[in-house]
């Protein structure tokens, strides 16, 4: 398999606790990468805390919160300096939309996760990025529904 070239690279994944994100940064940190995963469900029980556990302690940060939080996230990630990296991948399932049934507050929160946290995360790190960093936004049909 050909080198991504992540060996010490610093690399933010937003929805990261479960899921799709959790199986990012364990390829991350299979890479040599130190990824820093974001979420709003707990570290603690997740998916990623169980995958991860095998790894060396301190190549991977994780800050649970927010990722549409703007003062939050510039906060949180400022301490990281160079960010070679983002993956946008936060995301959030909604009610019975086929039938009428997802309710206003449900769709802002899917907006927050979907939309929002893409734009927030961006712009928290991409004046830290250097010249050949990436930003890969993830989404679905969650995505498209919000």
């Amino acid at each position: 398999m050909a080198s991504l070239e992540l060996k010490n690279k610093t690399v933010v994944v937003s929805g990261a606790a479960n899921g799709i994100g959790a199986a990012i940064v364990v390829g991350l940190l299979r890479e040599g990468a130190f990824p820093v995963g974001i979420d709003i469900q707990p570290f603690s029980g997740s998916e990623l805390e169980r995958r991860t556990r095998r790894f060396k302690k301190g190549r991977l940060e994780f800050i649970e919160g927010d990722a549409s939080d703007e003062d939050g996230m510039r906060v949180a990630l400022s301490r990281f300096g160079i960010v070679h990296g983002l993956v946008n991948n936060a995301g959030l399932l909604g009610g019975d939309k086929k039938h009428g049934g997802i309710k206003p507050d449900t769709l802002r929160k899917m907006m927050d996760a979907h939309v929002v946290s893409a734009l927030v995360l961006t712009q928290s790190v991409r004046d830290r990025m250097p010249e050949g960093g990436s930003i890969v936004n993830i989404g679905s049909i969650e995505t498209i529904m919000a």
